[in-house]
């Protein structure tokens, strides 16, 4: 399958260093970024000076079905990935999950 991120403001430009924390947000299950809670929660954590970006599992709303994995229980798997990715993006920033 396909996951994606869903950066609040532009994507950084690739290996831009920053102090500015990110906030990476793991929706609910069913849920994506699309989401208006997520939505809310992401405005929030920028106001307070973070920059905020949404996980969208796996086949989940707008994401095509790209193999017979989905998001689901074991969607923790796909965290190490992720995390490389933000820190490639963002290197030295220091990460939280919510």
């Amino acid at each position: 399958g396909t996951i994606g991120l869903d950066w609040w403001e532009s994507p950084p430009e690739r290996q831009q260093s920053s102090s500015k924390p990110l906030a990476l947000v793991l929706p609910g299950m069913a849920n994506s970024s699309r989401s208006l809670y997520i939505r809310r929660c992401m405005a929030r954590l920028s106001r307070a000076g973070f920059r905020p970006v949404a996980l969208n599992y796996r086949g989940v709303d707008h994401l095509e079905v790209t193999s017979k994995r989905l998001g689901c229980a074991d969607a923790w798997q796909d965290l190490p990935e992720v995390l490389a990715e933000l820190q490639a993006a963002c290197p030295g920033a220091p990460v939280v999950a919510l």
